[in-house]
């Protein structure tokens, strides 16, 4: 399972670097969304693609490394194929710091699982997490296309500001928590505050709602090395769609 996460990292960081360089100007989506299906058809499309909805017995709350490590793909091409390129700024590769927050192993034996985890610890921190993040989400109630999900508009400028629990060191307690008054962004429906709380193992969990309407959804994802990815549904536990999200440093100042 760990090659199969480490292989989806490198595959997300050659897309998002190719992505990163291309034009909507010059190239058309279907040749931006062709040229990524090239670089990974068969894994995009393997049982398990990203984007699928989970199964009624697993729920939308369950979402581990290995099905994030599966996301970005797809989530490109839906991007994409929703013909929302462009409206925000993907992340660049070349202007992460990955080295800040991964702690790279050495090549030796048993480096694969080392590796798949080696960012969970620095992005699970609270002056990690605190700053400014955009990202898009799948609505997939309604539709569950083959190839790709129907994305909604962009959410925008989301300002979170996650604090520590204290001393506890314990890791089945959450190791901080998002500030319910200091939290919040936008999309096309409006404003938004977000309140919630992150894990030891790379789980961050919050609700997102709606000021002007009486909405409130649950998103649950786990910290990968391009941001936080994962699932959305109701209070209930009703599947709604997926979620990405990533912070704005690691996005081209110019495109922004």
């Amino acid at each position: 399972m760990a090659s199969f996460i480490n292989v989806g990292f490198c595959l997300a960081y050659f897309a998002l670097q190719n992505v990163s360089s291309m034009s909507g100007d010059v190239y058309t989506p279907f040749e931006i969304e062709e040229s990524i299906a090239k670089m990974s058809t068969e894994y995009m499309f393997s049982l398990c693609w990203g984007l699928k909805p989970p199964d009624v017995s697993q729920g939308s709350s369950s979402f581990d490394l290995a099905q994030g490590s599966t996301c970005i793909i797809p989530f490109l091409y839906s991007i994409l194929g929703s013909g929302l390129f462009g409206r925000i700024p993907f992340p660049v590769p070349s202007r992460t710091p990955f080295r800040s927050f991964m702690e790279v192993p050495w090549v030796f034996r048993d480096s694969a699982e080392a590796f798949s985890k080696c960012h969970i610890s620095k992005m699970t921190e609270s002056g990690f997490l605190t700053g400014t993040w955009m990202g898009y989400y799948t609505d997939q109630r309604l539709v569950n296309h083959r190839h790709f999900a129907l994305v909604g508009p962009p959410m925008n400028d989301i300002n979170i500001v996650a604090k520590p629990s204290g001393e506890s060191d314990k890791r089945s307690e959450p190791k901080g928590h998002i500030d319910c008054s200091e939290s919040s962004g936008f999309d096309s429906y409006g404003p938004f505050t977000i309140c919630g709380e992150f894990h030891h193992d790379g789980r961050v969990e919050f609700v997102k709602h709606y000021t002007q309407h009486a909405w409130d959804w649950q998103y649950n994802g786990i910290v990968i090395p391009f941001g936080i990815v994962g699932r959305w549904s109701d209070l209930e536990g009703n599947f709604g769609g997926h979620f990405w999200i990533w912070k704005k440093d690691w996005c081209d100042s110019q495109a922004i």
